[in-house]
This record gives C-alpha cells, structure tokens and sequence, in this order.
C-alpha cells in the first residue's frame, strides 16, 4: 500500500490486522511510533468485548486483563503480571488442543494472553500477541453464533461486525498516526485534567461530551479533539484525547 492508500485504509478498513500493519510500517514517514502501552490497552478492550464469554477460567482470564492494564500505567511489576499469565496458562492446558480449538470458552479465556508480553517484537509475531487477537475474538464470535444456532452466513456476519468493532477500538485508542494533534499547555486546566482522570480511573467515559466543554472553554478548537469527545464513541481506557489531556503516551 501506498502511504494514502494506508491513510485511507486507517479511517475505513474494517481488518485489525490491516490497521496494525500500517501502524507498524516504517515505510510511511508520517506514521507516528508509539510505545507499547497503546497495544497493551487495546488488547485489553478487545478481551473486555468478550468478557462474558470467559466462562472458563474465569477468575484467571479477568485477573490477566485487569494486571495487564495496571502494567500498563507501571502500577504492577511485570512479575505479578507474569504469575498470573502463567496461571491462566496452566488452567487452559487442561483440555487437549483438539478439543479447546472448537469451545467459545476456552478461546475467550485465552484472549487475555494478548496482553502479556515483554518484548514487543516478539508479541507481535506470537499467535497470542497484538496482531492475531481480532482473529481470536472472531473464532469467539463466530464459534458462539453457531452455538446459539444461527446460520453460517449469519455467523460470518457476526464476526465481520466483531472486526469492524475492533477497528473501532484502534482508532480510538491511537488516534489519526498520520497527525498528531499536540495538547496546548493552557488546554489542560484542572477541570479538564480532573474529568479525564476520573474517566480514566472509573473507565467510565460518560462525561466526554463535558471534558469537550471543558477542553473549549479552555481555548481548544480542534475539531478532532472536540468531534471526537462529543462523538458515540467507543471510550475505552487508552483513548488518545483522555490520554492525551493526562500527558500519558
């Protein structure tokens, strides 16, 4: 692809994998690079889409999701993380591969593990890593639309609603990588930054539409920023204007 064929393929392409390639291509000049927390998160929110289909494992599956974003923001040391990903792991080798390959429980507990890597590098070419966990989510969701009897059609439709989804959640949590929006000084009153980090804390994000107000008040009149924290969202924890008003990368 072409640098504008990856611009136009970001804000209309409905393929994780595609959006993570253009976000990793060292080809475009204009990509932002942006570290490993951005990932992490957006791991994390695609579990959460499924977090009610972690019937197996359940206790182990959350406790990977919910460290994982704690590890992001270096509030837990990478070994507690790793304990719990290893429990996980132990629990899911339980039922042999021939079996665990074709259960909707078992593949959506095994999601979390996206999250848990050390060298990025390495996750990314991992089949449990950033670039392979829309696959995953969409075995679950096509897997769970046959068990509920529908079509295979149907099922299909499902998960291609499931990949759009998680398009969704990349451009809400990276952004526009093609320009990159700086947060003036005087945008970050304490109303503004106070709203952010209760969205953030609560990962309840309800109060956009006011943080918008805030952010105007406060001189901003960038119609990305303000578009998008009055737009249907999804808000999910990584959100680049919240993040972006906290000063977190």
């Amino acid at each position: 692809m072409t640098e504008a064929e990856a611009e136009q393929e970001w804000f209309s392409g409905g393929e994780p994998g595609l959006l993570l390639d253009v976000l990793g291509q060292p080809a475009y000049p204009r990509v932002q690079t942006y570290r490993q927390r951005k990932y992490r998160l957006w791991s994390c929110a695609c579990a959460r889409r499924i977090w009610h289909r972690m019937s197996f494992a359940t206790a182990a599956a959350q406790e990977v999701v919910e460290l994982a974003e704690q590890y992001a923001d270096r509030k837990v040391p990478a070994a507690l993380l790793n304990a719990a990903a290893q429990r996980l792991e132990a629990a899911l080798a339980l039922v042999p591969v021939n079996e665990a390959n074709g259960r909707v429980d078992w593949l959506a507990s095994e999601v979390p593990l996206s999250a848990v890597w050390s060298n990025f590098h390495e996750a990314m070419a991992s089949r449990c890593g950033p670039a392979h966990v829309g696959s995953l989510v969409g075995q679950v969701e096509y897997l769970s639309a046959r068990e509920e009897q529908l079509s295979s059609d149907a099922a299909f439709e499902r998960m291609d609603r499931s990949d759009k989804a998680l398009c969704a959640l990349l451009r809400e949590i990276f952004g526009n990588p093609f320009r990159k929006i700086k947060c003036h000084r005087k945008w970050r009153t304490s109303t503004a930054v106070a709203l952010a980090a209760q969205m953030y804390e609560a990962r309840d994000f309800s109060a956009m539409p006011i943080l918008a107000d805030a952010l105007q008040d406060a001189g901003c009149d960038n119609a990305d920023v303000l578009n998008h924290c009055r737009g249907p969202g999804p808000h999910v924890r990584g959100c680049w204007v919240v993040d972006m008003v906290l000063g977190k990368e």
